[in-house]
């Protein structure tokens, strides 16, 4: 699993020990960063990101649906 999203050129993941890194433990799925101790965001690029397993993403949406 994947959280959050990319502003500008950089991905901002939650690290392995934030609450949405527990939420997602607490649901039983993977998170790419679990293993990652932070307790704050870290920045990956866009390429780190796109080779980590992740089958599914989570984030806020900063535009409404139309």
């Amino acid at each position: 699993m994947l959280a959050n999203e990319m502003y500008g050129d950089v991905w901002y993941l939650p690290g392995g020990n934030t609450s949405v890194a527990h939420y997602i433990a607490d649901a039983n799925a993977h998170y790419i960063m679990k293993d990652n101790r932070e307790e704050k965001a870290m920045t990956m690029s866009f390429e780190e990101v796109y080779a980590k397993p992740a089958a599914f993403s989570i984030g806020k949406r900063r535009k409404p649906y139309l």
